[in-house]
């Protein structure tokens, strides 16, 4: 029998256990330089994509593994005829996919345009948010903060790509670290802000830092302001009036500053941020921008009559454009040297110190200690919720507690 008339021979094919689940796994032979022929190391992965086309990938080494990954793709496919993105677990493991599985499947149409996000360089995602937070209004100096935060974290927990970024790294990586809790709150709020940027923006499926939660900063306080005293304001008012220049700003001026701060409650960045024209000395008022203010609404704050004074011979001679008060960089520094010449102690028995910011809560401290209502000194702060002024800015010193006592009726029998 010639071999043209000879029957072939039947292929036995195992029958594939995965059919029901839509794919199959090969190992395909190749032939190496030497001509011999051999079986690839890795599975390759059979599937249809959501228009029924087979498609193929090379997974891995191990069966289980690669099982494991058939049954994602196929999740994926059918996710994507049915026009639903992947959610939960299924997201975080499409972020996490090799770039050339992922240029596949998006070359395929099994992912869509969104996971392309995830091949950009981590760099480049931090800019273009740290670009849309800047157009929302905050000063660069707040930009800058969360932009130091954010990559020193990522730096610290050795990532370089979105995918790489790990709740439980993160929540390690700041364990470490020997910051305050109150620091570490900053940088929580940081990171979490970048994650849901990237998610809100469709350059990521989820974030994931969603579950990493802030701790009590009140519990860990390494650095707490405290309070100046009426007696204490005036010692620093004449101190620094009679003390020479600090930088560029006159004995004077650093007088009239720490008067305005400490009968307005500005802030130092506030303070920086206006212009002689931001004054209506007529009418008592300054008006901060909301560019500069630090919750992003205009505000029209009043002024005491006698700081006003002060303010019409400070501001006479200069053009309204110009800047009100030149106001250096570093306030804290620029008081210490007025707190020593006032010999008032930088800080106290207590731990609690006395920096520029100090003048704040001296400002809702008095405005307390003077019986104004809660909800007055509440709006005269701008702050957003009454706890936040009487609890976290007012202090209570112990005279205020003795006046307390001493306002309350005798009980002692009379006689």
């Amino acid at each position: 029998m010639t071999d043209e008339h000879r029957p072939k021979k039947k292929r036995n094919r195992r029958p594939n256990p995965h059919a029901e689940d839509g794919f199959c796994l090969t190992r395909p032979t190749y032939k190496g330089r030497n001509g011999k022929k051999s079986k690839s190391p890795h599975w390759h992965v059979r599937f249809k994509d959501q228009a029924g086309v087979w498609r193929r990938l090379t997974a891995f080494t191990d069966r289980s593994a690669t099982v494991a990954f058939a049954r994602k793709l196929r999740q994926l496919t059918d996710l994507r005829a049915a026009d639903k993105a992947p959610q939960d677990e299924l997201a975080r493991w499409v972020d996490g996919l090799a770039d050339d599985h992922r240029r596949k499947l998006i070359a395929w149409g099994v992912l869509d345009q969104r996971a392309s996000m995830a091949t950009i360089p981590l760099s480049e995602h931090i800019n273009d948010w740290l670009r849309s937070v800047l157009a929302d209004g905050p000063t660069t100096k707040h930009v800058n903060g969360l932009r130091t935060k954010v990559e020193r974290l990522i730096a610290d927990c050795g990532i370089t790509r979105f995918s790489d970024i790990d709740e439980l790294a993160v929540q390690a990586q700041l364990a470490s670290q020997s910051l305050s809790r109150q620091t570490k709150n900053h940088y929580i709020t940081a990171v979490r802000q970048f994650t849901t940027w990237m998610t809100r923006h469709g350059r990521a499926s989820s974030s994931p830092v969603s579950g990493l939660k802030k701790g009590n900063a009140q519990a860990d306080r390494r650095y707490e302001r405290r309070s100046l005293t009426i007696e204490e304001l005036r010692m620093l008012i004449q101190a620094a009036e009679r003390g020479s220049d600090y930088l560029k700003t006159t004995g004077r001026e650093r007088g009239l500053i720490y008067a305005f701060a400490a009968t307005t409650g500005l802030r130092a960045a506030e303070i920086k941020s206006l212009t002689c024209g931001s004054f209506d000395l007529d009418n008592l008022s300054v008006t901060v921008e909301a560019k500069s203010s630090k919750r992003r609404r205009k505000d029209v704050v009043p002024l005491t009559a006698d700081v006003a004074a002060r303010l019409r011979a400070h501001l006479a001679a200069k053009l309204p454009t110009a800047s009100a008060f030149n106001l250096p960089e570093k306030t804290a520094k620029m008081m210490r040297v007025d707190l020593a010449a006032a010999n008032i102690p930088y800080r106290d028995e207590r731990g609690k110190v006395v920096d520029f910011h100090s003048l704040r809560v001296s400002f809702i401290t008095n405005l307390a200690r003077s019986g104004v209502h809660p909800r007055v000194a509440q709006t005269l702060a701008r702050h957003s919720s009454v706890d936040l002024t009487m609890n976290v800015y007012s202090e209570v010193r112990g005279d205020d507690q003795r006046a307390a006592l001493a306002s309350l009726p005798k009980l002692s029998a009379a006689g």
